[in-house]
């Protein structure tokens, strides 16, 4: 998570309104993302800053239709990710196509990491693994995103943080040299 300062900071690196109450989605820029979901948002009076995944081809004409809408689309390679997170309020996941994500999406758990509010689709295992509340909202239907994220605005500590924690490699990695371990019949005994 980002202090005011540093989000400040990050602000005017990035060129963006230091009172603009900025949404950001990274991902793939494709219309399997519903990524033009994002438009009613931004024409709602947020700031949507969409980052796009540089190792997949782009659909330059949805690049240029956000763009056109005010969208800031920033289609580079960002060396440090996190900073797009830290800068912003809140990470709308609008995907909803089976096929269109990894069940359990990175970027929604790099933002629930940076203690973003989130709005997201249903998608995948998302609600498998946390219930909605506090500061993760679902929304069944894309045009609920901008009260979606007009109603998570007022909530000063998201919380999404501590939701993530069990999935920080702290506590993965042990578990899965565990289950190696175990596989592999390598577990220690008690006595050793």
């Amino acid at each position: 998570p980002a202090s005011p300062e540093r989000r400040t900071q990050l602000r005017r690196k990035y060129s963006l309104d230091l009172q603009s109450y900025v949404v950001l989605h990274v991902g793939h820029l494709n219309r399997g993302r519903n990524v033009r979901a994002l438009l009613p948002v931004q024409r709602a009076g947020y700031q949507v800053v969409v980052a796009c995944s540089t190792s997949t081809p782009q659909d330059g004409g949805l690049a240029q239709e956000l763009v056109r809408a005010g969208v800031r689309v920033i289609a580079e390679y960002v060396r440090d990710i996190a900073e797009l997170y830290q800068l912003a309020d809140c990470y709308v996941f609008p995907v909803s196509g089976e096929t269109s994500a990894i069940d359990l999406p990175i970027s929604v758990l790099e933002a629930m990491a940076c203690n973003l509010l989130v709005v997201s689709t249903p998608f995948g295992g998302l609600p498998m693994y946390f219930s909605a509340g506090k500061g993760l909202c679902y929304v069944r239907e894309l045009d609920q995103l901008p009260e979606a994220v007009e109603a998570c605005k007022s909530l000063a500590d998201p919380g999404t943080r501590e939701m993530v924690r069990p999935f920080a490699w702290a506590e993965v990695v042990p578990a899965i040299l565990r289950d190696v371990c175990l596989e592999l019949g390598l577990a220690r005994s008690n006595s050793t």
